[in-house]
């Protein structure tokens, strides 16, 4: 190692030899097998899996505004055919869209978290089985105001409305990377 004195001059130091090992360099190597290590355990961000916008109250009154969305597109559709597929009243309706949103999001985030490749390696259908069985399960606790006419008919409206919400999901995702959304504005003193 060169370094200079006082004097301007260049000197040498006598304790490192460029033939030894530098046990600096054999930190820093070792930190970085430790990071690689890290990386490859680490599993994937809520964000990028399901979240609609980086704020949790935000995200869950999107998925609420979604799902009341879309549902109320499937059931305009199926009334629209004749081929009703629920009885519903307004408020038992909003109530069935919020437990799903509710149940839904905390549902998914226990299985993303706890069961992260299950849930990405299944593509979708352990989601679609989770709602199937939430769907089913609102149906049997709100006595009125949201009754599916038969059994068949909450794997047809789970179905559709997955997809859906999918793609009403990646609008909006990519409206809010694009405006960003300031809900509190602070001065700066």
């Amino acid at each position: 190692m060169v370094s200079c004195s006082k004097d301007g001059g260049n000197t040498v130091d006598p304790n490192n030899n460029p033939n030894q090992p530098n046990h600096d360099d054999e930190k820093i190597k070792e930190m970085i097998r430790e990071l690689k290590k890290r990386q490859l355990k680490k599993k994937p961000p809520l964000g990028l899996v399901f979240m609609l916008h980086s704020n949790f109250i935000v995200h869950m009154t999107l998925s609420f505004l979604v799902n009341v969305l879309s549902a109320a597109v499937i059931i305009g559709f199926s009334e629209a055919i004749n081929a009703p597929l629920l009885s519903f009243q307004i408020l038992g309706f909003l109530i069935a869209m919020g437990l799903l949103a509710l149940a839904e999001n905390f549902i998914k985030i226990l299985m993303y978290r706890y069961f992260p490749k299950l849930m990405l390696m299944s593509l979708g259908m352990v989601a679609l089985m989770i709602q199937v069985i939430i769907l089913y399960l609102i149906d049997r606790m709100l006595p009125v105001g949201f009754e599916f006419l038969t059994a068949e008919y909450i794997l047809v409206f789970a179905f559709v409305f997955s997809g859906l919400r999918l793609i009403i999901s990646v609008y909006v995702r990519k409206w809010f990377r694009q405006t960003p959304l300031v809900i509190i504005r602070r001065r700066l003193p």
